[in-house]
């Protein structure tokens, strides 16, 4: 990631969001919230900060954001800040046991 912002509560770190840009697309390769702060917009309130602050400073006008398909709560956040499902994908793992 290019720039990593962190949001805090009394100085204590409860999520972060990274951000990149490749060619003119920008890019949030991943966003964490601690669990216990979940549910309270904390991921949202970090991408439209970076988007605000970081992404339309630099004229990105196009932002690419991924999440696991099975991830409805993530996917229903980023849908209502505007983002729109474009492509979806699934992982098959293999392993040999023992």
């Amino acid at each position: 990631a290019e720039k990593v912002y962190v949001a805090e509560i009394n100085g204590q770190v409860i999520g972060f969001i990274a951000v990149e840009i490749g060619g003119k697309e920008g890019h949030i390769p991943l966003i964490g919230v601690n669990p216990k702060y979940r549910g309270r917009k904390i991921s949202q309130n970090l991408t439209l900060y970076a988007i605000n602050n970081w992404f339309f400073k630099k004229g990105i006008r196009f932002l690419r954001i991924e999440t696991q398909l099975a991830n409805i709560p993530a996917t229903r956040a980023y849908e209502n800040m505007g983002f729109r499902l474009v492509n979806s994908a699934i992982t098959l793992r293999w392993s040999r046991k023992g």
